[in-house]
């Protein structure tokens, strides 16, 4: 299985406008663990999810951009 190379479409309801992410496997596994947890650190993320640190890295940049705003950061000036 090649998990990084599939596609999920999510749409979120905590947005009073209707929107859907499309999103790869390792990102959609991280924005289920919301539907349990208001706050997670990346320890945290990293030990319920299993996904390999470089993969979880790449899934949390795209979550955590400024642009899209998805996910804060609690530490916008820590990469």
């Amino acid at each position: 299985w090649l998990f990084h190379h599939g596609t999920v479409e999510l749409q979120p309801t905590f947005c009073p406008k209707k929107y859907i992410f499309v999103v790869n496997c390792y990102q959609a596994v991280v924005l289920c663990l919301f539907n349990k947890y208001q706050t997670l650190t990346y320890a945290d993320i990293k030990e319920y999810s299993a996904i390999p640190e470089g993969e979880l890295n790449n899934a949390l940049l795209y979550l955590c951009n400024p642009k899209q705003k998805i996910l804060d950061k609690e530490n916008m000036k820590k990469p």
